[in-house]
């Protein structure tokens, strides 16, 4: 008999977290598990996508405020309603309404997943965050981190027992990289000419990725390179004030903000080299699918990164804020193309070997199976 189990995330709007649910949803062996989605806010345009793939996603409209009673009363009820066998959030919303509603419905296992937001928990303000989720860790099975380093993080911080805590490293969505446009085709789109070079980067723009720093080392960058295009792909509550940045560093015709796009193979099919300028990641997914398609990457050393970025090899790391390192390392690989080619090669076989997405499904139900069997249900 099929076994029953729910995702839950607060939203599938456009993330690492619900790239990764897209990956698992289309890997997972659908003949072992009758599968639910539930969102508590809102579907998402990643919820949308996961009914394009035949799933139904369930959406309960409350807030997943922290302490919302009503939340995880409502919550409850949709979980005992469903008798699942498995009960799988994301983020740390979610997790907190999963766990203890999951709990009283009495689930068997209940799995979270963490994916970089341990690193709040070193501000004072943020205490209340590690004792709330060490004590729901106690009715957690499984919590599942992206990169070694944030389990390493879970259980020093959060004083988390380590048997507790399963590393499953993030990976690429094969099937988004299987149909791409041609590149003529996507530079037309953008407005760049085949002459003209392109670096790019990949994410929300918000504080905590950092894009500034990017656009002070591209500002130094183009004074060697003129030809040269910048390519800020994705959308949020920064991109005026890094749209007024640009124009302040004389760069703005040189910059091309795109807005939320899912062709992300497309686009990064055009960079020539792709760049990241966080200070905080976990695992970001943009950079393991920049290495799938061979681009060179230049990247900050923070996080989980260099965990799968092994510097002046599959990858350059610099030291987050330094613009002029990061510049420094991007026009190392824009003087010496044959560097450049070798670097985006390593990185591609990192990928192809270690990054895959029937790695990712096939651990994850490894996991279930693992836990099915202790619980006595399989």
């Amino acid at each position: 008999m099929k076994k029953r189990l729910l995702f839950l995330h607060s939203n599938l709007d456009i993330g690492g977290a619900a790239m990764m649910r897209l990956t698992a949803l289309r890997k997972i062996d659908r003949s072992k598990y009758d599968i639910k989605i539930c969102c508590l806010v809102r579907k998402g345009r990643l919820g949308e996508e996961a009914e394009k793939m035949g799933y139904v996603v369930d959406i309960l409209q409350v807030s997943d405020a922290l302490y919302n009673i009503f939340t995880t009363f409502k919550l409850f009820r949709y979980i005992k309603r469903n008798r699942f066998a498995i009960v799988q959030s994301s983020l740390f919303h979610a997790n907190f309404h999963a766990r203890i509603a999951a709990r009283l419905a009495a689930v068997p296992i209940i799995i979270t997943e963490e994916h970089g937001e341990h690193y709040i928990f070193k501000r004072l303000k943020f205490v209340p965050f590690v004792l709330v989720d060490r004590t729901l860790s106690l009715i957690t099975d499984r919590i599942i981190c992206c990169v070694g380093q944030m389990k390493e993080s879970l259980v020093r911080i959060e004083h988390i027992r380590a048997e507790k805590v399963e590393v499953i490293t993030n990976a690429v969505d094969e099937d988004n990289f299987s149909n791409i446009r041609p590149k003529s085709e996507v530079r037309a789109e953008l407005g760049v000419g085949d002459d003209f070079r392109l670096i790019g980067t990949i994410g929300t723009l918000r504080i905590d990725k950092a894009q500034h720093v990017l656009l002070r080392a591209f500002s130094e960058i183009i004074k060697t390179f003129p030809d040269l295009n910048l390519l800020v792909v994705g959308d949020g509550p920064l991109r005026e004030n890094l749209q007024n940045t640009a124009r302040d560093l004389g760069i703005a015709k040189r910059v091309i903000f795109t807005g939320h796009r899912l062709d992300v193979a497309d686009l990064l099919n055009v960079m020539d080299i792709f760049v990241l300028s966080s200070k905080k990641e976990g695992l970001p997914l943009p950079l393991l699918e920049a290495m799938y398609m061979g681009i060179p990457c230049v990247v900050p050393r923070i996080g989980g990164i260099p965990d799968v970025v092994e510097n002046g090899q599959t990858g350059y790391l610099f030291e987050f804020p330094d613009h002029q390192e990061l510049s420094n390392r991007v026009l190392q690989l824009l003087q010496d193309r044959q560097l450049a080619l070798k670097m985006g090669q390593a990185g591609r076989e990192k990928a192809q070997k270690d990054l895959t997405s029937g790695r990712y499904a096939g651990q994850l139900m490894q996991l279930y199976e693992r836990l099915l069997i202790k619980k006595g249900l399989n």
